[in-house]
Formats: C-alpha cells, sequence, structure tokens
C-alpha cells in the first residue's frame, strides 16, 4: 500500500523559515525521521520515500507556489494510485495559536489557498489534515505579512517541540485512522 504525506509551503529562499512553510519543515524533519531517500520525479515537486514493511510512504513538497500545490500533489498520487484516504497535507493554520495541532479529515478549505487548490484539483476533500497552529496574528499586521513573515526568536524556541509532536502525530495517523479508514478528529495543545 502507498501512502503519502504533503508539506504545504511555497519554493524559494525568501520564503525559507516562514510561518506560511511551516509544512515543508515538518516534511522536512519526517524524511530524516524516517530515513527517506529522494525519489526523481518529473514534477514540479520535492519527493522522498521511506519503507515500512510492505508500505511506500512518500513525502512531498511541492515545488509550486501554495495556491498551485495541487498542480503538484494531485498528478503524483494519481502516478502512484495513492486513495485520498492514504494522504495527510500539513499546513499552517492562522486561526489556530502556536503550539496547536488539529487533525481533521474530509475539512474544507478554512480560507488557506493550498488546501483550496488541493480540494479542486482531486474534486473531492476525503484527505486528511494537519493543521499547525501560527497565531495569533497582532492586529497591526495584515494577515498575508503575517503568514509570509519569519518566526520570531521566542517562537522559534518553540518550533522543534511542536515539530516533534506533529510528526508523532502524523505517525499516529498512519498507524491508526489510515489502515482502517477511519475519521479522525483529533486536537493537541503542547504550550501546556
Amino acid at each position: 500500500m502507498n501512502y503519502l504525506i504533503v508539506g504545504l509551503g511555497n519554493p524559494g529562499a525568501e520564503y525559507a523559515d516562514t510561518r506560511h512553510n511551516f509544512g515543508f519543515a515538518v516534511a522536512d524533519f519526517l524524511a530524516k525521521k524516517f530515513a527517506a531517500t529522494k525519489v526523481k520525479t518529473k514534477l514540479p515537486a520535492d519527493v522522498s520515500r521511506a519503507r515500512n514493511g510492505d508500505d511506500d510512504i512518500f513525502i512531498l513538497k511541492p515545488g509550486t507556489f501554495m495556491n498551485l500545490s495541487g498542480n503538484a500533489v494531485v498528478p503524483f498520487a494519481k502516478t502512484k494510485k495513492i486513495p485520498m484516504k492514504n494522504i495527510i497535507v500539513i499546513h499552517d493554520e492562522l486561526d489556530l495559536p502556536l503550539g496547536v495541532l488539529r487533525l481533521s479529515v474530509n475539512a474544507g478549505p478554512a480560507g488557506h489557498n493550498g488546501v483550496r487548490s488541493l480540494i479542486a484539483s482531486f474534486g473531492g476533500k476525503d484527505f486528511a489534515r494537519l493543521r499547525l497552529g501560527i497565531g495569533p496574528r497582532p492586529d497591526a499586521i495584515p494577515a498575508d505579512k503575517f503568514v509570509l513573515g519569519k518566526f520570531s526568536s521566542e517562537e522559534k524556541e518553540q518550533l522543534p517541540k511542536i515539530i516533534d509532536q506533529a510528526a508523532a502525530t502524523v505517525a499516529n495517523f498512519f498507524a491508526a485512522g489510515a489502515k482502517n479508514n477511519v475519521g479522525i478528529s483529533d486536537q493537541k495543545n503542547i504550550q501546556e
């Protein structure tokens, strides 16, 4: 069976380490944790593969900008015959505080352009989403500037713990949810 982990973000050095690229950071961590090896693809994506028994777990970071994420993810999923129930998408969430993770299945985009692109390209929303809180946003900073800004030094101190918890949530999803085709709804606050 094939599984797919998608970390959302924007390509390019100017977007590295921004809040909007939080999904990329978790995908990179998982690739290292699972000792994944790079996979060649003609699609605009960075892809690696790890083995878990007889299963292939692919980790994909789109090489497209956020609002075109579906252009990279959906063709790859179709080529590898990965059903939506075996896909988890990891992305930043402005409406959740930093340190809060929310896992859901079959949810709408909630204003996230990367998720909106995936739903449009798949023609459905039956994949899982792990939303990584990046808020709260100060009133004086517009949303687009906030998500494209870098984490503060205080926030950076929290990131390793958050990323580790996100990785554990993804592993638990595949162990419990995806293999049993069971919808999951969970919330974790790791600031406690």
